[in-house]
């Protein structure tokens, strides 16, 4: 789970509709409290939570395959205020809505590591905040 005003991914244990606390986890390094989307990658390894407000950015968390706690293993710098983003379903890349810098920025994920490059090939649009893909038939 993602606290929007905490800042913090928060893990829990899930038992027959009982949940339990295990773990919590700052997204950013300086205290900006402003998450806003979160989303793990096809593959389970890796958990990505936006921060924005200040360093706005990506953080990303290696998600272990045994108990499912987080260990933070990066965090990648965006365009201001990333309201949203998304993993493309092949998990190859990861796009940001960059509302007020106008811009969807494109991102390629390291399948080993989870870390993020930028591919810079930005899409130019007014005041992003939702990406979703669909699938057609």
């Amino acid at each position: 789970m993602l606290g929007e005003l905490s800042g913090e991914v928060i893990v829990y244990d899930y038992n027959m509709g009982d949940l339990k606390q295990k773990q919590r986890i700052l997204v950013d390094t300086i205290g900006a409290r402003g998450s806003a989307d979160i989303h793990v990658s096809p593959n389970g390894r890796f958990l990505y939570a936006s921060n924005r407000l200040k360093a706005d950015g990506i953080g990303v968390f290696a998600i272990d395959a045994e108990d499912g706690t987080l260990t933070k293993v990066g965090y990648q710098l965006t365009a201001k205020h990333p309201r949203n983003f998304a993993i493309t379903p092949n998990g190859k890349f990861l796009l940001v809505a960059g509302r007020d810098d106008n811009v969807i920025q494109v991102y390629s994920i390291d399948r080993e590591t989870g870390l993020l490059t930028d591919t810079h090939q930005d899409i130019a649009i007014d005041k992003p905040v939702c990406i979703a893909f669909t699938h057609l038939n």
